[in-house]
């Protein structure tokens, strides 16, 4: 872009001359024009399915045509309200776009268009994590505890879970200092699993699992359920109980949910 060009494309009523908006999301797309190379860099939002992406170059009547190149063929772009519109996408690119400028008082200006293509792998993995956490909530689990057992409580993730199994572990607890009645006292906040020690598959109908016969200590859990098809379709995260006796300071009967 010489100087006469810019001067017509970025006056006071145009100071970027151009807008750039996503078809599928109507999100404004942050622009990166390299006046260097005369190229412009159409940056994909991180929804890999958002492909098409609306160009407009602002209403300017120093402006005379646009035009837009696909496959080497040029076509005229749409004209509406002053401004020149075209859809640039990512399926079928446009390779280069053309202004042409009232009454020859600048050359033609032609300018590239560069795709940077969003990162699939980085998509899929925000979108299966997205998934897992609505499985997880849907799935309402939670525990009690008694004197020498755990409660555990679960509903299917969605229409097509078939079968849900419940992990038991070993752990080891964590502790910190508690101002008691009378001195510090180490206060249970929560351990990290170290060994599973049994496996449950839950039997068809039932929505919690009652495990007994547990000796004082920290345990973990965790609940996994597959579909129908025997698809894995969550793991939950471990989480963390203890089994003290009644006159062990912990009162019993406690319920915890994720």
């Amino acid at each position: 872009m010489n100087k006469y060009q810019r001067a017509i494309l970025e006056n006071q009523d145009t100071k970027v001359f151009y807008t750039c908006s996503s078809v599928k999301n109507h999100a404004p797309i942050v622009a990166d024009f390299d006046y260097d190379t005369d190229t412009y860099k159409l940056i994909q939002e991180e929804d890999i399915f958002s492909t098409q992406y609306e160009f407009t170059v602002q209403a300017n009547s120093n402006i005379e045509s646009c035009e837009f190149c696909i496959n080497g063929e040029w076509h005229t772009a749409e004209r509406k309200e002053g401004n020149f519109l075209l859809v640039s996408d990512f399926n079928s690119r446009t390779e280069k776009i053309k202004l042409s400028f009232a009454d020859n008082i600048a050359d033609d200006y032609i300018f590239s268009v560069q795709y940077i293509e969003a990162d699939k792998d980085l998509y899929y993995q925000k979108q299966a994590e997205s998934t897992r956490n609505a499985y997880i909530e849907a799935a309402q689990i939670k525990h009690s505890t008694g004197t020498d057992l755990v409660n555990i409580y679960f509903q299917p993730c969605c229409t097509e879970c078939g079968k849900t199994e419940i992990e038991l572990w070993i752990a080891k607890g964590k502790r910190e200092n508690h101002h008691g009645m009378i001195a510090y006292v180490p206060r249970f906040i929560g351990g990290e699993p170290e060994q599973m020690i049994a496996k449950f598959s839950i039997e068809e109908g039932f929505l919690f699992k009652s495990i007994s016969g547990l000796a004082n200590g920290v345990y973990a859990y965790r609940v996994i359920q597959y579909s129908k098809s025997e698809e894995l379709l969550f793991e939950s995260d471990f989480q963390i109980f203890e089994i003290r006796s009644q006159g062990a300071g912990r009162p019993m009967g406690h319920i915890n949910r994720i």
